[in-house]
């Protein structure tokens, strides 16, 4: 069983909890009991990433926290899973929405898209902040009985001692025969 730490705990015994990460394979990283991210040794890693098929990172450790929906888009029975995996640090944080279906244990990615900021690192008045988030919402654009996606993608790019350029860019998906088609209303 992986031993679990929090947040506050790895920042204060860090070299103690990569000891345990290499003696153990893996350690869990948790914030208010539940677990955000996992510190893999390099000999697991390198055994994960040995495997004969590729690993998507991006779906295979999908970020298990409350932001994570199971769905059924086209009541077909089969349930798309709605994630975010990222990764933050120093100011950053970088990451990825995916909205995935299971054929037996293998992920099928049906739509992806990344996000990021460096707010933490620069502040939103620096001419090096940027900012990409994705919010989705699922509504039936077509009358069909299928949930399609509606996505928007607000991009903010930092000037300096001046409020940040603001992007706003709205998309629309029709989700027939699970995959998500682009739609122009």
């Amino acid at each position: 069983m992986e031993k679990k730490y929090s947040i506050a705990q790895a920042r204060q015994q860090l070299s103690a909890i990569v000891r345990e990460a290499e003696r153990a394979g893996a350690v869990r990283i948790t914030r208010s009991g539940q677990v955000v991210a996992r510190l893999v040794s390099e000999r697991e890693f390198l055994r994960l990433a040995r495997r004969k098929r590729r690993i998507d990172w991006g779906t295979m450790l999908i970020d298990t926290r409350r932001d994570v929906e199971v769905r059924d888009l086209n009541n077909d029975g089969v349930s798309e899973v709605v994630a975010a995996s990222l990764g933050s640090g120093g100011g950053s944080t970088i990451g990825e929405k995916c909205i995935v279906q299971f054929q037996g244990w293998t992920p099928i990615v049906l739509h992806r898209v990344k996000f990021e900021d460096n707010e933490g690192t620069w502040g939103i008045r620096d001419n090096r902040y940027f900012s990409r988030s994705v919010s989705w919402e699922f509504t039936d654009l077509d009358n069909d009985g299928n949930a399609d996606l509606v996505e928007e993608v607000i991009t903010q790019k930092g000037r300096n001692n001046r409020d940040p350029i603001i992007t706003k860019v709205r998309r629309k998906f029709l989700f027939k025969n699970n995959r998500f088609v682009r739609y122009a209303d």
